[in-house]
């Protein structure tokens, strides 16, 4: 069966060089990802106004104008998937009573901010949107975790099913050699050196291996854990050109290694253990596709509509141009006497016409374009229209349409209900991805973290058992946090909801809160009334929700 990048070039090869749509120089890409780079160059090139660049027809591409209509809609998604806010979540970290729970999510607030998780899901989810797909890695170094975002361009999994399943992959790109890269063992300094200015390919292998084989290979296996399963590792530089221009060996196995990267503790990186039991590559599609482990952008099924409206912009500008300078003609032509025309060969050519000018006895006008261009007005409306309601785009988050005209919140809210089941959708695979990404984040910093950072010690035993975290994204929607404070306050006031309750529903809302669990017990304190008054027996009493500037908070 192919794939969408398959079919997408299949369809455009007539109109797109496919040779410019692959972002690697050299033949060592996989045959079998090479569809999928494709993809993702053109709909980059769609998001950032270039697609003229990937033309045949060189002179149709400088005539093509590119107004952000995709990035309009990579832009609206990514900020319904992400909401006003991206945190971390562990489940019942908002109990005062959990100190497991707290102390996990003291841990990966502490990492999130070191390793700036918000930025880097930010990335992630813009390269999602705009070509399908994205990538994260966690990358040991030393005794740090980092979090990386790379371009999905990069990534190159050996699929073990359609399930997207794999226990070997392989992050690599080309780059250009600048003789900065000297951290490599010193019988390949001289040869790297030689090589400055040429490109060179990075690439990073990581592959499974039992517990058994590692140490029969002589892998350094870290001590620690419960693995019956090691992620081992090897990094480096690769030659892709000999000075002569020809080409070197191609294929994974084909490349002449021009030195390894070295580890923070000044080893090579080969068979490195990294600690996890599993490829710490984390792979997120956009959309889920039942074809292909690949995602889908979101211009997948607004792709000919994308490219139509390319061709409106470049012939409303052409005729906007026209109706400003337009062609003349003599509005007696029947007239074959007198001074020459405007257009024949005895006409000087520095002679210069504008509308109704009289010249030697004749009257020149103008041809009428404003029909054509209101007709291309009215077309590229229901171009962008279409793009956007075919790419289930949000008329009002696209800030295309005015939410105040809207009779209600009701009927806005029933007007995005396309973009709310898709980002719901979208939501639910980044729990489970990002999930899994933060449960092996959590084990590797409890197995082999910084101590300086963080003192495992003088938390709770056994808080570390359970490894369960999830993101948090905020409303897709603008809230009204007094409305909110309001429904909250009167609820506690009724008991119908517990201070845990009322916390999490003030966070949703967008309530500056950084620690649930200490917010509760602030709500608790605030709550009791003093030894011997009357009702001290109730937790509700007397609390006053932020926002709401009155006392009405007992029962």
């Amino acid at each position: 069966m192919k794939t969408f990048g398959a079919i997408v070039t299949s369809a455009l090869s007539g109109l797109v060089d496919n040779t410019s749509l692959l972002p690697y120089q050299g033949d060592w890409v996989p045959e079998d990802h090479r569809d999928r780079l494709r993809q993702y160059e053109l709909f980059r090139a769609l998001a950032e106004n270039r697609f003229g660049a990937l033309l045949k027809d060189r002179e149709a591409a400088k005539k093509l104008r590119e107004y952000g209509d995709y990035a309009l809609i990579v832009e609206t998604s990514r900020d319904a998937v992400l909401g006003d806010r991206v945190a971390i979540e562990v489940p019942g970290s908002g109990d005062a009573a959990n100190a497991g729970a707290k102390a996990r999510q003291e841990l990966l607030n502490l990492w999130a901010d070191r390793e700036r998780w918000a930025s880097k899901i930010f990335r992630g989810e813009t390269d999602a949107a705009a070509v399908g797909d994205c990538v994260y890695e966690l990358r040991p170094d030393g005794t740090r975790l980092r979090l990386r975002a790379h371009d999905p361009e990069s990534f190159f999994p050996v699929w073990e099913n359609s399930e997207g399943d794999f226990s070997e992959a392989y992050l690599a790109w080309e780059e250009m050699n600048n003789g900065q890269y000297l951290d490599v063992p010193a019988s390949n300094l001289k040869d790297l050196r030689d090589r400055d200015g040429e490109v060179v390919l990075y690439r990073r292998h990581y592959r499974l291996v039992t517990v058994d084989e590692a140490r029969e290979a002589g892998i350094r296996v870290l001590t620690g854990g419960d693995r019956t399963v090691v992620c081992v590792v090897s990094a480096g530089w690769y030659q892709l050109e000999t000075k002569g221009g020809a080409r070197a060996a191609t294929g994974w196995d084909g490349l002449k290694l021009l030195g390894a990267e070295l580890a923070t503790d000044g080893l090579p990186i080969v068979n490195s253990d990294t600690g996890f039991d599993q490829v710490p590559l984390f792979y997120i599609p956009n959309r889920e596709d039942n074809r292909q482990p690949w995602g889908l952008p979101e211009g997948d099924s607004v792709l000919h509509v994308l490219l139509d409206l390319r061709q409106d912009h470049s012939d409303l500008k052409l005729t906007t141009y026209l109706h400003a300078f337009p062609p003349l003609y003599d509005e007696n032509p029947s007239v074959t006497t007198g001074a020459p025309r405007p257009g024949m060969a005895q006409h000087p050519a520095e002679q210069k016409y504008q509308p109704g000018q009289i010249y030697n006895g004749r009257k020149l006008a103008a041809v009428d374009l404003s029909k054509g261009n209101d007709l291309l007005l009215k077309h590229e409306e229901f171009l962008l229209d279409k793009a956007l309601r075919n790419s289930r785009t949000s008329h009002i988050l696209a800030g295309v349409s005015d939410a105040t005209q809207l009779p209600s919140g009701y009927a806005m809210m029933i007007a995005m209900i396309p973009t709310l089941a898709k980002t719901v959708a979208k939501r639910t695979t980044r729990r489970d991805k990002l999930g899994m990404l933060l449960k092996y984040a959590l084990r590797w910093l409890r197995d082999w973290g910084e101590p300086a950072d963080f003192d495992l010690e003088a938390w709770p035993t056994g808080a570390f058992d359970e490894l369960t975290a999830y993101p948090s994204f905020g409303s897709i929607v603008p809230i009204d946090r007094k409305q909110v404070s309001e429904i909250v306050r009167d609820l506690l006031a009724a008991g119908a909801i517990s201070d845990e309750t009322a916390v999490a529903m003030l966070i949703a809302a967008g309530f500056p809160i950084d620690d649930a669990g200490e917010e509760v017990k602030r709500l608790k304190e605030a709550a009791a009334p003093p030894v011997g008054a009357p009702g001290s027996g109730l937790g509700n009493e007397g609390i006053v929700i932020p926002g709401i500037d009155d006392g009405e908070g007992a029962a």
